[in-house]
């Protein structure tokens, strides 16, 4: 089989899944990448469940959360069973197979490999942003040795100016700085400090002290421009 098909067949099984986007990364020479390609899928967050979290987080948005990323395991491990079945090695970016260590770190980052894949940049708010669906998106990894059609890579931040996300964070962890390949973390933002106040905020809106305030990538003007949009 040759590559493009390849592809189509792999973008077939991951749309039919859920994703909205499928992008295809090379991955020589990237810090984490035990194989030298990677495919990342898309799946965009309900509208109705991101408006709300430009005021505050909800039991609705948390739910969700967790529901999408149970799919997203399985559309990733779906994904690599299929790659196998054509004699390629590959295997689910997935916290079973890739975990994070004691600093919430992973070995190689979903977003990473979406940027590689030229889906988006990464946001003055450390999460991945897209044209067309801004931060409302969660992401899934495949990395293979299967020798697919790879994309231009995104390795530099499009967010230019916009403030937005980050006068709107209640923390004030975000310290506005423009991402490129290669920035840590924690050049971007105060990540204990977000985490201990999304918990805060979590937790007094529905009683589940849980990192996932959503507030940053809600007020992000191309999520605002996806939730207007037809």
């Amino acid at each position: 089989m040759d590559r493009q098909t390849l592809a189509q067949e792999i973008t077939q099984y991951l749309t039919e899944q859920g994703a909205v986007r499928v992008g295809f990364a090379d991955l020589h020479g990237v810090t984490g990448a035990s194989l030298p390609y990677g495919i990342t899928a898309l799946v965009a967050l309900p509208r109705e469940i991101v408006g709300p979290l430009v005021d505050q987080p909800h039991r609705a948005y948390y739910d969700a959360y967790q529901a999408i990323n149970v799919r997203l395991d399985a559309m990733a491990e779906g994904c690599a069973a299929l790659l196998r079945t054509h004699g390629y090695q590959a295997t689910a970016n997935t916290e079973e197979h890739l975990p994070t260590g004691a600093e919430d770190r992973s070995p190689l980052p979903h977003k990473a490999v979406a940027c590689r894949a030229g889906l988006g940049w990464i946001g003055k708010n450390n999460l991945l942003t897209t044209p067309d669906f801004g931060g409302a998106v969660r992401l899934c990894t495949v990395v293979t040795d299967a020798p697919l059609p790879t994309a231009e890579p995104i390795l530099s931040s499009c967010c230019g100016s916009c403030r937005v996300c980050v006068d709107a964070c209640p923390s004030s962890a975000l310290y506005g700085t423009l991402w490129h390949t290669g920035l840590d973390r924690d050049d971007l933002f105060d990540h204990l400090l977000c985490e201990r106040t999304a918990k805060e905020r979590t937790g007094r809106s529905f009683g589940v002290p849980i990192a996932i305030c959503g507030k940053c990538f809600a007020v992000c003007p191309y999520t605002q421009r996806c939730l207007k949009s037809e």
